[in-house]
């Protein structure tokens, strides 16, 4: 099933970049964080169709663009618990002119900010080859953020306790 969805995935992306190049329509870098991140960035295998990427202030006649995706979350990176450095560490997705998915070590960092089940359920199979000293990093980077809700960044805080007490980090 999770091999369908990403054969799913891969064609919604493809069918946003293909409609983009023929409408001569030039879009800013596009992150992937959550499930289909995870999926295209050959992370994990799971099934997921939704498409969650950060919102890097896009303009409006790129948001025609979007609809292609059916089901997105643009997450605001005022909510969003990720380093503001995670440009640097995100790959691109072959094939596609400015896809790109972020770290493991980014994502990891990103469902820490919500811990939910779901979330420490993939923290373990992204965990297993990551770098935690780099994780340990991105947590310092993002407590240190200036520009993230103060309600997320203290669930966060409370989050970061738990996962380092779950991981033994």
């Amino acid at each position: 099933m999770s091999l369908k969805n990403k054969k799913i995935l891969i064609e919604i992306i493809k069918d946003f970049d293909d409609f983009a190049k023929m409408r001569g329509i030039f879009y800013p870098p596009i992150y992937l964080v959550g499930g289909s991140g995870c999926i295209l960035g050959n992370y994990l295998d799971r099934a997921t169709l939704d498409i969650d990427f950060i919102d890097m202030n896009y303009s409006a006649n790129i948001g025609r663009l979007f609809k292609l995706f059916d089901e997105y979350d643009m997450l605001d990176l005022y909510l969003t618990t990720v380093s503001l450095s995670f440009k640097k560490r995100a790959k691109k997705i072959q094939n596609f002119s400015n896809i790109f998915v972020l770290s493991k070590e980014d994502i990891i960092v990103s469902k820490i900010g919500r811990y939910s089940e779901k979330d420490i359920e993939d923290i373990v199979l992204l965990i297993v080859d990551s770098d935690v000293e780099l994780i340990i990093s991105l947590i310092n980077e993002v407590v240190e953020r200036d520009n993230i809700s103060e309600i997320v960044l203290n669930e966060f805080k409370k989050n970061v306790i738990q996962f380092k007490a779950d991981f033994h980090v």
